[in-house]
């Protein structure tokens, strides 16, 4: 939990969500004078869809740490009739190779 008393930003971080997760959130203030409290709650379809995205965000997390697809495998065809098989990918470091493959054995 971090609690920044300059910028006002208080934080709970769940590193991922699983079902013991659902439920009712609820944050206290107290300065000795006055309390004072806010709740969240992450039950049914809004704890699903939560969920759901935060899965879909932690997956993009782990695909972009190496070299990944930005545009999957396609093809074109040029005015001379050539077919140019092509894709775009990202990430891309100075030990990184690449391999073609035909009905799965690499093309020397």
């Amino acid at each position: 939990m971090n609690f920044d008393k300059n910028t006002g930003v208080i934080e709970m971080l769940i590193d991922s969500l699983t079902p013991a997760d659902e439920g009712t959130y609820t944050f206290q203030l107290t300065d000795g004078k006055a309390t004072n409290q806010s709740s969240l709650v992450l039950i049914g379809d809004v704890f699903k869809q939560l969920q759901k995205e935060s899965e879909f965000q932690r997956k993009e997390w782990f695909r972009k740490q190496g070299p990944h697809f930005i545009e999957g495998l396609g093809y074109e065809v040029t005015p001379e009739c050539c077919v140019i098989l092509k894709c775009k990918v990202g990430n891309m470091k100075k030990e990184t190779s690449a391999h073609w493959y035909k009905d799965g054995h690499e093309i020397k």
